[in-house]
Parts: C-alpha cells; sequence; structure tokens
C-alpha cells in the first residue's frame, strides 16, 4: 500500500539535508545544522507509521515482506553505490592507519551497526572525526534498526488493542526515551549515538499519525503552527553548537518544529515555501545528497591535507555533491524503486547479495591482515611504526618485583607512550615501576580534561590510585601528559575559561602545586613534558603512506613550530623553583638548535601525529636516563 504524496514534506527534507550540508561545510549560522538529522527521525517515525496504519486499516494485516523489500529497494542500491566508491577512495587515498579504520567502519556499515561503531571509537563533534568517511552512516543504522523494530512492535499492538491505547503506549515510550536521556546523561556519546536515546525523536513523528486527524479547520490556525513550526527549526539550526548536551531535552524543539510542520502541511501560504519547485526536487535527491556530500569533503580535506576550507572550495564540494545526487537519483535509486517482475527481483537480490558479501569480504581482509602493505615502497613504513606503548595494559609492573628500589608513573597515553624504554631502563637498574594510566586523561587535583561521558570519573579516579600508592611511602612519581588547552572542573564538569595561554599556564603550574601538596611536599616529582610533535594533524607515517599524494613529507621543522612550547619554558622555569622537581623536556632529546625531528637515520619518531614509536621513546630515555638515575638516587627509595 502506497501512501498519498506529501510535497510539503519533501520540502521538509530539503531543509534537513541542507541544513546538514551546511552544517559539515561549516557555514556560518548553521552551527546547529546536525539538527537535520533529528527532523529526519520526525518524518521516517511519521511516514512509516502511517503506512502501517493506514495498510492495517484497509487490509487487517500488514504485509512485512512488501514493506522489507521496499525498504530494502529505496535504501540499499544507493548505499551500496555509495559504499563502493567510497571504499575505492579511501583505498587510493588513505594511509594505511586510516584505512585501517574506515574497514572496520564500513563492516559496521554493511551490518547496520555503524552507530555501535562510532559510538565506541567517535565523538561526533570532535576533530579525530574529520576523516571518517563513513561517519553519517551511523543515522542510516539508527533508522534501519528502527525500522526493523517498529512495524513488528506497532502491528503487534493494532492487533490487540484500541487508538488510545496505542497513543498511549506511543506517547509512552517517547517519554521513556526521553528520560533515558536524562539517567545517562554523563555518557554524551552514549546518548547520541544509540537508538533507545533517539525513539522519542521517532515517537513524535509517529504520535503526528493520530494527531493530524484533528487539524483546525481555520487556515489562520494552520499558518501560526506552520511559523511556529518554522521558527522552532530555524532556531536551532542557527543557535545551536556542538557544546550543548544532545539529544535531551534540546532535541526537543527541532523535533517539535519539525511535527508542526507536518502536521500544518495543508496551510495555504506558508505551505509554499516548502511545496516550490526547488525545494521538493531537493527533497526528492536528499537521500542521495546525504550519503555523498560527507565523503567527498572529508577526501577532498584529507587529500590537499585541510584543516579548514575556504569559501570557494565549499561552493565547489556543495555543487559537486549537488551534482552527483542527482545522477544517483536519477540512474541509481529511481530505476530500482520501479516495480519489477519477480524474477528481475529474484535477480536484484542475488545481485546485492553477492556485491553485500564482496565487499564484506574484502573489507575484512584488509581489516584482519593490514594489508595492502604495498601501498608504501618506503623503508621507514616496516621499521618500528607502532605506538610504544601499544603492547602494555593502562596499569601494570614494570621490571623485577624484587627489585630494592621502586618508583611509580603516571599519565595519560603520552605517559604509556614511554613504557617500552622504561621497562629496559628499570631492568637495567633493578627498578620496580608501577605504572597507572588512562587514555586521554589529564587528572590533576580539581583539574581534568575529560566531561560529558562516564570516562570522567574514571579519569578522576586515577588520582585517588595515585593518593593510595603513595600512601605512607617516600617513592618518586614520575608523570606525563599531552598537556591540553582544555580545562575542566573535576568537581562541577564545567570547563575552565581562560583567555590565552598567559592564563592558561598558571592554572596548570597550580595544578602541579596542588598535585605536591597532595603527595606531599618532600616527595621527588619527575615531570616529563611534552614531545615536539610533527607539526602536521595527522602525523609523518600517514603522509609517507598514503597510495597517491601530491604532498611533501617532512623529516624536520624548525623548533618554534613546536607542540606548546611556550608551557615548554614554563616548566623549565619549574623546575628551578623547586628543588624536588626533575623536568624532562623531550625537546632537547628530538631536536637540535633550530629543527625537531620527525624521522632520522632510517628511524620513525612518531607512530601518529603526537604519540612516539619505540625508536622515539628510545631516544628520549637514552637522552635522561643517566639524570633520572641520580635524581632518584638522592632520594629515599622504598622497598617494592
Amino acid at each position: 500500500m502506497r501512501l498519498n504524496y506529501q510535497p510539503h514534506i519533501d520540502g521538509l527534507r530539503c531543509v534537513a539535508v541542507i541544513s546538514v550540508l551546511m552544517f559539515h561545510l561549516g557555514i556560518p549560522f548553521f552551527s546547529g545544522g546536525f539538527v537535520g538529522v533529528d527532523i529526519f527521525f520526525v518524518i521516517s517515525g511519521f511516514l512509516i507509521t502511517q503506512l502501517i496504519v493506514n495498510e492495517f486499516k484497509v487490509t487487517n494485516t500488514f504485509d512485512f515482506k512488501n514493506f522489507y523489500i521496499r525498504r530494502f529497494r529505496r535504501l540499499f542500491p544507493a548505499l551500496i553505490f555509495t559504499l563502493i566508491t567510497t571504499f575505492i577512495a579511501a583505498f587510493l587515498f588513505f594511509s594505511i592507519n586510516y584505512f585501517q579504520r574506515f574497514n572496520l567502519s564500513l563492516l559496521s556499515t554493511l551490518f547496520s551497526v555503524s552507530n555501535f561503531y562510532f559510538w565506541k571509537n567517535n565523538d561526533y563533534f570532535s576533530p579525530g572525526s574529520e576523516f571518517e568517511p563513513l561517519l553519517h552512516t551511523w543515522s542510516l543504522s539508527i533508522e534501519e534498526q528502527f525500522y526493523f523494530l517498529w512495524p513488528l512492535a506497532l502491528v503487534f499492538l493494532l492487533k490487540r488493542t484500541q487508538m488510545f491505547a496505542m497513543i498511549f503506549v506511543a506517547l509512552l515510550l517517547a517519554s521513556l526515551s526521553l528520560c533515558l536521556n536524562f539517567v545517562f546523561s554523563d555518557n554524551q556519546q552514549l546518548i547520541f549515538y544509540l537508538l533507545p536515546f533517539r525513539v522519542f525523536e521517532f515517537g513524535i513523528g509517529a504520535l503526528l499519525v493520530w494527531l493530524i486527524k484533528y487539524q483546525p479547520n481555520n487556515d489562520k490556525w494552520l499558518e501560526a503552527i506552520m511559523l511556529l513550526g518554522f521558527s522552532f527549526v530555524i532556531y536551532t539550526v542557527s543557535a545551536y553548537t556542538n557544546k550543548i548536551a544532545f539529544p535531551t531535552y534540546n532535541a526537543l524543539l527541532p523535533c517539535i518544529g519539525a511535527a508542526m510542520i507536518i502536521y500544518a502541511g495543508n496551510a495555504k501560504k506558508l505551505s509554499d515555501v516548502l511545496t516550490n519547485k526547488l525545494f521538493v526536487s531537493i527533497g526528492l535527491i536528499s537521500y542521495s545528497l546525504y550519503l555523498v556530500h560527507w565523503p567527498i569533503i572529508v577526501f577532498y580535506k584529507y587529500y590537499n591535507n585541510l584543516e579548514s576550507l575556504t569559501y570557494l572550495e565549499k561552493a565547489v564540494i556543495a555543487g559537486v555533491s549537488f551534482f552527483v545526487a542527482v545522477l544517483m537519483y536519477y540512474f541509481i535509486e529511481q530505476p530500482f524503486r520501479k516495480k519489477r517482475s519477480s524474477v528481475e527481483l529474484r535477480l536484484f537480490f542475488i545481485v546485492s547479495l553477492v556485491i553485500f558479501l564482496s565487499l564484506g569480504a574484502i573489507a575484512s581482509i584488509f581489516y584482519f591482515t593490514k594489508a595492502p602493505r604495498w601501498q608504501s615502497n618506503d623503508a621507514l613504513h616496516f621499521k618500528n611504526t607502532n605506538y610504544a606503548g601499544e603492547q602494555y595494559a593502562w596499569e601494570t609492573h614494570l621490571g623485577s618485583p624484587s627489585a630494592s628500589r621502586h618508583m611509580i608513573f603516571y599519565g595519560d597515553s603520552h605517559s604509556k607512550q614511554y613504557l617500552s624504554a622504561l621497562e629496559s631502563f628499570a631492568l637495567t637498574n633493578n627498578i620496580a615501576i608501577d605504572y597507572l594510566g588512562h587514555p586521554a586523561c589529564l587528572s590533576l587535583p580539581n583539574l581534568t580534561n575529560i566531561y560529558h561521558d562516564t570516562t570522567h570519573q574514571s579519569c578522576i579516579d586515577m588520582l585517588k590510585k595515585l593518593t593510595v600508592a603513595t600512601a605512607n611511602n617516600n617513592t618518586p612519581v614520575m608523570l606525563a601528559y599531552r598537556y591540553t588547552k582544555t580545562l575542566i572542573d573535576s568537581n562541577t564538569k564545567q570547563q575552565v575559561s581562560y583567555k590565552n595561554e598567559s592564563e592558561y599556564i598558571p592554572m596548570m603550574l597550580k595544578g602541579l602545586d596542588e598535585l605536591r601538596s597532595t603527595l606531599g611536599d618532600d616527595r621527588k616529582i619527575i615531570i616529563i613534558g611534552n614531545v615536539p610533535a610533527t607539526n602536521s594533524k595527522k602525523g609523518y607515517l600517514d603522509c609517507i603512506t598514503r597510495p597517491i599524494s601530491t604532498l611533501t613529507c617532512y623529516e624536520q621543522f624548525p623548533v618554534n613550530k613546536g607542540e606548546f612550547i611556550s608551557l615548554r619554558n614554563a616548566l623549565l622555569e619549574y623546575q628551578k623553583q623547586h628543588r624536588n622537581i626533575l623536568f624532562i623536556d623531550p625537546y632537547l632529546a628530538l631536536c637540535n638548535q633550530y629543527n625537531c625531528y620527525v624521522a632520522e637515520n632510517e628511524q620513525l619518531y612518531y607512530s601518529d601525529h603526537a604519540h612516539l614509536t619505540k625508536d622515539g621513546a628510545n631516544k628520549v630515555f637514552a637522552t635522561f636516563s643517566d639524570e633520572i638515575l641520580n635524581f632518584i638516587n638522592t632520594s629515599q627509595l622504598t622497598n617494592h
């Protein structure tokens, strides 16, 4: 059974997809354009529920087979075309590390679980997500999960309940979903990516199916409702930012706005805004446009090594996205949506299955075998390319347990990168070292850099573990972080504001003072500073392992371009002011007076843009091992 065509819904699709496109391009006044996805969820909730309810009313049953065949024909051809072309582009342009991650995201997209993959691996709004060409498929996976679950539940209820009971159940599910957003509000990625926390958005659309029967006869009321709906959508698209908690109650405004626009679709004047030929045409290609625009942005920025786009580049990318979307709509979407004979349908599904399995098999082979290694013929590619802390746990013991001397090492991944070198140091010098680490975690008294998810508390707990480990002893402590410019008050989880580095650095030094006070002023503390990094957002290894590239891969860069060099100078002064502080400056190992080295003498120092390889870690510790040993030998080292 087909629904009557509703052109204002295609117009609303146009609003949604343009909002997302403009947001991804970084166009001003579209800082909240990500709510376009929520508008799509409302539309889907409305249309799918309306289709099921109307068919059940006429036939007293529902043809699941026909429903899922139509969904498959509607969604699969354009999606699989996008996945194949994106795979080819990733194969040709991505470095090995990026290609590995891409293959895993491709597999998750094929099985409609990419929202789970990105929940575990990527914050949607973080800079690290900008080179994930399938990031946008998280919303498609949610929709596909909704298409699978909601028809089964709805038909079950339709057979057993009356209309008012149906409305109550839909309202109950939507309310429960919204409540879950508040229960799990500390885990921002969980509530952003997973279906249970988005059900209320589909539910708002579903409830419209029953509410729309009670439209006012007065056209002025419809005009007012649509105007208010437009206001809600325009406000959220232009005023929301990626800093707000989302979805939670913040998603209600764009969703209710979209619902009001659908509800008042018969308004005589304002509906013309949505039903004009341009809006409807864009709405018709909105699925293809949504699919292709993000990979085009990702690969353009990646190939040209760009962090931002000029307005000309944004305009060209938008134009190319529209052009490709139009071609996909007419040559891929439309042909497969036409009625076919049973033989043609059977052939279509066989071919689709072969393509699905082939693409999944190829992605699996590349992922699990870490192929293709032929992508780079540079000898550095095969030498010490892994992060130096890869084989170690976040809490571990180094050296001999029976060693006469004991140290504690503490920090984030920029401490873990030294563990291979530190293990050799511990065994050579008969020192037992306990390591306490946590990924991406700066944990000083009252100061951290993690918020909005459950890892905040586990990060703070690391400081408690350090306090316990140092109780009733005078064990030296060594710490290493990637000192970050984002600071969070550990207690309130609110970002600490400052205007510039001259305000930031005193806050960081105050945090170190409080750590000294917590551990005891007489305790020996070794502070390892920032590495210079690679002066590149993606790193030297990424550069040399790109199969097709026009980039020049620099093995060195001016020392004044090193990461956070102002804090380095502050820590040098901090050491002079405190007799029990030793500052280890990686710049002295990895740089000379003029340049910092990313690679040198066939040795690659960085596994990515900022983490050291074994060669890099060994070079730092070879430079400072005697100094560290002399420093700790002057303290009272305790038995382990």
